[in-house]
């Protein structure tokens, strides 16, 4: 019974940590379409993404979108650089 118990919590423990970076990769690409439904040209300057309310909670991206001529423009990422890193 022991070895079943074992694979039972692999398992979840896999299955958990896959639905957090599914979150993750949701909460970037709305960061990507928030930026971009703001004009043309537009760039990102992200934050880590913040995961809270533990295990099963949520997960939030936050950055800033910078349009050209903003300080720190030349910097950011292009709206396609950040999804390529996703």
């Amino acid at each position: 019974m022991q070895p079943f118990k074992w694979a039972f919590l692999t398992c979840a423990l896999i299955s958990l940590s896959s639905c957090t970076e599914m979150a993750t990769r949701n909460a970037q690409r709305g960061l990507a379409e928030r930026c971009e439904a703001r004009g043309e040209n537009m760039r990102i300057i992200p934050d880590e993404p913040v995961k809270e309310k533990g295990l099963l909670g949520y997960v939030s991206a936050s950055g800033n979108c910078l349009a050209p001529g903003e300080e720190g423009y030349e910097d950011a990422m292009t709206i396609e650089e950040y999804r390529a890193q996703q």
